[in-house]
């Protein structure tokens, strides 16, 4: 076989490269469009009365005004009454909108990480490092073109998982383990990535949105559950 010029070598790996690139800014655009609209985006669906009942009202509505703000949704108000939190506001406009975005407001968000001895193992003993740890969260891609929610950890959280006794960690949302890590050694750089794994990637995009807005506002200081939804004005 001939060699190639660098030129024609270049081509091909232009040429090549094409459809990852397409996939890659279609993710990305995916990404985009959902958190705009999930995240501090236009609020174009139904305007909503929800009410939430909890033991520390007064405690909770903080949270649930940094939710709301942080998934930008429309004209809010918050108001304590008695042991419920009333949040009036408009919604992002998605299908499940006056299910999903109730159920995320009343979320515990408590972010924990475990040591165990295999990814199967359910989390036991002391958490490693938890939501006080954490120094920022932010999105990324993965080079699959997946959506990947990347946290920043303080020094002293990182050394605790790096010093750890058992090879797996598990890292847990509300109970739930949401990613492992199964080496024995690391994680051994500054952050740690959680990556959703769903058959489709908007469903991906959406639980890595969901992840972010818990893990930047912080977990509720006592449950909460949602009392009731009520339709002010349906969507246009």
């Amino acid at each position: 076989m001939r060699s190639r010029t660098p030129k024609e070598r270049n081509a091909r790996f232009i040429f090549g490269s094409l459809p990852m690139l397409l996939a890659a800014f279609l993710v990305l655009s995916l990404i985009g469009l959902f958190v705009l609209t999930r995240i501090g985006g236009k609020a174009e669906g139904a305007r909503v009365e929800m009410r939430f009942q909890s033991d520390c009202s007064a405690l909770i509505a903080p949270v649930i005004q940094s939710r709301v703000q942080e998934m930008g949704l429309g004209e809010p108000s918050v108001e304590v009454q008695g042991q419920q939190v009333l949040v009036v506001a408009t919604l992002p406009g998605l299908e499940d909108d006056e299910t999903a975005v109730p159920a995320l407001l009343a979320s515990s968000g408590v972010f924990e990480i475990y040591q165990a001895e295999t990814v199967e193992s359910r989390p036991e003993g002391e958490a490693l490092a938890g939501q006080e740890d954490i120094l920022n969260v932010w999105y990324q891609l993965s080079l699959e073109g997946h959506p990947v929610v990347e946290l920043e950890l303080q020094p002293n959280a990182l050394l605790r998982l790096q010093g750890r006794s058992k090879p797996v960690l598990l890292y847990t949302l509300d109970g739930v383990v949401i990613e492992t890590w199964d080496f024995e050694e690391g994680p051994d750089e500054d952050t740690v990535e959680l990556q959703p794994e769903l058959l489709r990637t908007e469903d991906e995009v959406r639980m890595a949105a969901d992840w972010v807005i818990l893990l930047r506002t912080g977990p509720t200081p006592c449950p909460a559950t949602v009392a009731s939804v009520t339709t002010v004005t349906p969507a246009p």
